[in-house]
């Protein structure tokens, strides 16, 4: 342990020394980075939660430095050196699994002490059962093995052992197993982990590949390789064999009903080509499907579904074409079926579609609603019931059997959708701000909680068997709900219909663990591991147990990184009584009677007031870190702005100034010489407008933004979204709500490269050449506008960036933000001695680009 920590702390440390060799010529002695700071990160608790696993990342490099077990009563702490298989480690009674190097361990970590150690192991499983853990095993010389573990963690008893099996297969439940023999008769097999009685299949069975369960998880059905499909029950040994189409089969589906029917789709390849298929792309006038050809061999297709009756061994054929599709519900004998085409124009992220809930059997339409996304029907578990939205305040819910109607209040517009319990007796859903429940026995809709605010409702233990079947809520255990808004989060415990608020954040964030809380929390939701971070907050491990509120580990990170950081937010208003808000962040060690220049962030109308603990580190996917900017003596305001009438680039600049003004006069300390602007994307958009429209800034920075509104973002192709672009424009989030034919002039007036001419600050433009959210040639297309016009600009091109940096980009990123800092401190703090500024935007000196191939 001790050598692998000396080396993985020598790794890190050379990666340092390097990449600080890197920019030591351009960079050394202007931007200051602590490479201290680092996060803590809960990922998964023990079936018991006695313990939990965390990963500490430090910020310089992205790179988990350790992940440890830590108990969550006693916070004893053990190193974790098998980062591979953590899913499967954590058991009951103390114990976890370790494999390293094919060698298994079992562990108990309250003893820190190895029970015993399986040689050789190239696939393992486990499942926890208190008292009883079960230990599944395939070792190099194919030997299968089921071993029950004692509370200690040894072995108790073997009990199955198998020889030449290839492989296994293990369910969600961990209640069948299923592997094959590699002897000479290939023969399969599936036993159940609760009994450990084995099934023996007697029909030959190729290779398992790309496995799809059952809702009961006991059976399986597959395709090989001669398009045979395959369905295995394994309580039976039965196999039902169905040929599928011959010939190449395209983007096959394969789904079952909770009655264990199965839906099948697929596309089959024929063999008559499209003649100018490698030659030519055609673009119809009236075509409502655009996708960019590859220009490869093509060939038409027959599109085929199918419905397979289970109990009769029968195969149904639907009539399926490109204009009539079919998608899959949980609703025995019924299919929803829907016209991809009929409402598609371009003008919204995702068409209307209508669909049309069939019955399979007479092919009549029980039900058809109109909706966007996803088709709005969300089926229970046991396939009897289905709910769906009426309008905007009401859903229905239909008994699939008697055909009876019943309708629920229900906030469409909510962003908590609908959730069936496991035993589709209950409904959980909004209402007002209320989280309700309705009984399907009796009809009555409850109120189970009121959260009094404009909140995000989460269920953060409901579970879901695939992304078919709609996630459910099990009842027969507390139901953890979590509800946030801009200013707290409150974790609430629900059961047998009584709410009780377990955790209050009291102003600090807890969304660091967000998605993921349910793997954080015990069944009975004893124990919950939860992260407590704000700006000024480092991020804390807080413990749940069984009522009582504790702190599992603190940062010991240096208190100079943090301990002075200081924030304010303020509300003001535009000339348009527009009301918005604005976060000012201090610079570290600030004093009262200096000046700082500051630099302003917008983006859009999103909450300003930072409540995440963010270190200074140049990984930051766009260049921009608050504070990183602070601990270089920069004040960072980051205001809001809106979509007036008047358009998006003019509503910008009212936003904007109002906010700066407003700022201006709260503090002091702030030099209103000295004033920044940066923006990426729809933020990169405003801050190019708002350069054609004041002086206020002394230096604006400009990321991936649409400079060209109307060539460079509404006509044109997305390749990103794969669609035509007006949408994002006209009703998306640049909201012009009209055509340019309606009003051309409020394009003309809101377009930056259009009113380039009238720039007077100096602007660094950046962008990836992998950009297909925002074209790049937006970029090079604003730079030639303010070159034309002798504005001071540098444009950057970075060949593998998309519309911003990967995590795994730390060339590009380091890059970004040492020249973002640059920019800044060149304009803001008057530092004139960074070169590649200086030969730039000298206009007493010349320049060409030493990047180019002469």
């Amino acid at each position: 342990m001790q050598k692998y920590l000396i080396n993985h702390f020598i790794a890190i440390l050379l990666t340092f020394l390097c990449f600080n060799s890197l920019f030591a010529n351009e960079y050394k002695g202007r931007t200051a980075i602590d490479s201290l700071g680092y996060y803590l990160d809960p990922s998964l608790i023990s079936p018991d939660g006695n313990w939990v696993i965390i990963t500490k990342t430090f910020a310089y490099n992205n790179q988990p430095e350790s992940i440890f077990y830590i108990n969550t009563k006693t916070k004893q702490k053990i190193e974790i050196d098998d980062y591979a298989t953590l899913n499967e480690n954590l058991l009951y009674n103390d114990l976890i699994l370790q494999n390293k190097d094919n060698n298994l361990t079992v562990l108990n970590l309250k003893k820190d002490k190895k029970t015993f150690v399986l040689p050789n192991i190239k696939q393992f499983s486990s499942k926890a059962i208190r008292d009883n853990n079960l230990l599944i095993t395939l070792s190099n010389e194919s030997a299968l093995q089921i071993i029950k573990l004692d509370k200690q963690g040894n072995l108790n008893k073997i009990l199955v052992s198998e020889l030449n099996v290839g492989k296994y297969l293990i369910n969600k439940d961990k209640t069948k197993l299923i592997y094959q023999k590699q002897d000479t008769d290939n023969l399969t097999y599936a036993i159940d982990l609760q009994s450990f009685k084995t099934v023996e299949f007697k029909d030959h069975i190729d290779t398992l590949k790309s496995i799809n369960w059952n809702i009961n998880q006991d059976k399986i059905a597959f395709v090989n390789n001669e398009n045979k499909l395959y369905l295995l029950n394994l309580n039976t040994g039965k196999t039902n064999i169905l040929q599928l189409s011959k010939d190449s089969l395209e983007r096959l589906e394969i789904f079952f009903y909770s009655n264990d029917d199965l839906f099948i789709k697929y596309n089959v390849k024929t063999n008559e080509k499209i003649e100018e298929s490698e030659y030519l792309d055609i673009w119809n006038g009236n075509s409502r499907f655009l996708y960019p050809s590859t220009f490869k061999q093509k060939y038409k297709l027959e599109y085929k579904a199918f419905v397979y009756k289970y109990t009769t061994n029968v195969l149904h054929e639907l009539n399926r074409t490109r204009e009539y599709d079919y998608q899959f519900i949980n609703l025995p004998n019924h299919i929803l079926a829907y016209n991809p085409f009929k409402f598609q124009d371009f003008t919204s992220t995702s068409p209307k579609i209508q669909y049309d809930l069939l019955d399979i059997n007479n092919l009549t339409t029980i039900r058809s609603i109109t909706d966007r996304n996803t088709s709005g029907f969300i089926a229970s578990n046991n396939g009897n019931y289905v709910i769906y939205p009426i309008d905007e305040t009401k859903w229905e819910v239909l008994n699939i059997k008697t055909k009876e109607y019943t309708t629920i209040d229900c906030d469409k517009s909510t962003n908590v959708t609908p959730v069936w319990s496991s035993d589709s007796k209950h409904i959980f859903y909004a209402f007002k701000n209320k989280l309700m429940r309705f009984d399907l026995s009796n009809k009555k809709q409850v109120a189970i909680l009121d959260s009094k605010t404009d909140a995000r409702i989460t269920f953060s233990n409901k579970s879901r068997l695939n992304n078919k079947v709609a996630a459910t809520i099990d009842t027969q255990n507390p139901i953890l709900v979590t509800i946030k808004n801009n200013n707290n989060t409150w974790i609430y415990k629900i059961d047998k219909n009584k709410s009780q608020i377990i955790i209050d954040s009291k102003g600090n964030d807890l969304s660091r663990v967000y998605s993921h809380l349910g793997n954080l929390t015990t069944k009975d939701l004893s124990t919950i591991v939860y992260t407590e971070e704000n700006y000024n907050l480092p991020i804390s491990i807080k413990v749940f147990n069984h009522g009582k509120i504790s702190t599992l580990l603190e940062s010991n990170m240096p208190k100079h990184l943090y301990a002075d950081r200081k924030k304010e937010t303020i509300t003001f208003k535009d000339k348009f009584e527009k009301e918005l808000k604005g976060t000012l962040y201090f610079p570290k060690n600030f004093d009262k009677n200096k000046k700082y220049p500051m630099v302003v962030y917008i983006y859009g109308e999103e909450n300003t007031d930072i409540k995440e603990f963010i270190l200074p580190t140049t990984l930051n996917s766009i260049g921009f870190n608050i504070p990183l900017l602070n601990d270089n003596g920069y004040f960072v305001y980051y205001v809001q702005s809106y979509v007036s009438d008047q358009g998006v680039g003019i509503s910008a600049v009212e936003s904007v100034t109002s906010g700066v003004n407003a700022i201006l006069q709260k503090e002091q300390a702030i030099d209103n010489q000295k004033l920044g602007l940066i923006g990426h994307s729809f933020g990169a958009y405003k801050a190019s407008f708002i350069a054609t429209q004041t002086n206020m800034f002394s230096a604006i920075i400009s990321g991936a933004g649409a400079h060209d509104i109307i060539v460079g973002n509404m006509y044109r192709y997305n390749l990103h979204r794969n669609k035509l672009n007006w949408f994002i424009v006209e009703k998306g989030q640049y909201q012009f709500r009209q055509t340019f034919a309606q009003n051309p002039q409020k394009y003309l007036d809101n377009s930056p490269i259009l009113h380039a001419h009238k720039v007077k600050t100096p602007i660094l433009l950046w962008t990836g050449l992998k950009d297909e959210n925002v074209p790049w040639e937006n970029t090079r297309n604003m730079y030639a506008a303010l070159k034309r016009y002798q504005i001071p600009t540098i444009a950057l091109f970075y060949k593998n960036i998309d519309h911003a940096i990967m995590p795994n980009q730390s060339t590009e990123d380091n890059d970004l933000t040492f020249r973002v800092m640059d920019w800044f401190d060149y304009f803001l703090k008057d530092n004139k001695d960074i070169d590649w500024i200086n030969k730039g935007i000298d206009p007493d000196n010349y320049s060409w680009n030493q990047l180019d191939n002469f």
